[in-house]
């Protein structure tokens, strides 16, 4: 047989489908690869994260508390931070059981809001102020930070955060180590995307350690009865929460049940 070379075909090079269809089809690709991989990363960083002892997540994460603080502004007003450091600390005398000692941070934030970062930081901003006026309020919105941390809720969630941190630095390109904005946006996902069993579990540990720690659950549902007496949507406190209502309704008939002071 005899070979007779000729020129390939015109056109055998060019797609034949439209370059935006390309385009389209290998951009769903990579998004499906890349929310396979987030689900994946979170699933197994959840499993991994929740065998880490207490003491080990305490040293591990210390070093949040200074990065936050280079990232955010603390309130000029120390008597408020004084005042809820002093109430944290009565409410750890009344859960001996604590896993580690809290601290507390409070930054300039209109929004009402109260943050628990792993390692034993809460977040409270001034805002919260506007909403609670009493020792009592203020006490339950921090034991119900206290409560996710009894539940290690913030375990859960950060390993979101961290799974998402990790799939933009590999689609993007945006380096390798997990700094400042990565731990900002997995606080910001691990405090804002609670389940609403999960808030309750922390609405009921909060009542509970109130009760040890004043005898008396007076207050347990200022903040709630606050944001509906002002028509607010209690910011990112209430994200995705249970309504302030349905909470208030189930705390009143916790305290009812057991007989508890007000």
């Amino acid at each position: 047989m005899e070979f007779k070379p000729r020129l390939p075909k015109e056109g055998i090079n060019t797609s034949r489908t439209h370059p935006l269809k390309d385009f389209a089809v290998l951009f769903c690709g990579v998004l499906a690869l890349g929310i396979a991989l987030f689900f994946l990363l979170s699933f197994l960083l959840g499993l991994a994260l929740q065998f880490i002892p207490p003491e080990k997540e305490a040293s591990l994460f210390f070093g949040m508390r200074d990065q936050l603080r280079t990232l955010l502004t603390e309130v000029s007003d120390f008597d408020r931070q004084d005042e809820l450091q002093a109430i944290l600390s009565r409410l750890e005398e009344g859960w001996p059981e604590a896993p580690y000692p809290f601290e507390l941070l409070v930054i300039e934030v209109p929004e009402a809001n109260a943050l628990a970062f792993p390692g034993g930081l809460i977040m409270v901003t001034d805002g919260l102020f506007d909403e609670v006026s009493t020792e009592n309020g203020l006490a339950f919105v921090l034991a119900h930070e206290l409560g996710h941390f009894a539940h290690r809720d913030h375990l859960r969630h950060l390993s979101r955060g961290l799974a998402l941190g990790t799939v933009l630095t590999l689609f993007t390109g945006a380096g390798s180590s997990v700094g400042p904005d990565v731990l900002r946006l997995s606080s910001e996902i691990s405090n804002r995307r609670f389940s609403q069993k999960q808030e309750t579990a922390a609405d009921l540990f909060a009542l509970e350690l109130l009760y040890k720690s004043y005898g008396h659950v007076d207050g347990a549902t200022e903040f709630f009865a606050s944001i509906i007496e002002s028509g607010e949507g209690g910011g990112s406190f209430l994200s995705s929460h249970p309504a302030p209502q349905a909470r208030i309704d189930l705390l009143l008939e916790t305290i009812a049940a057991r007989g508890w002071a007000v």
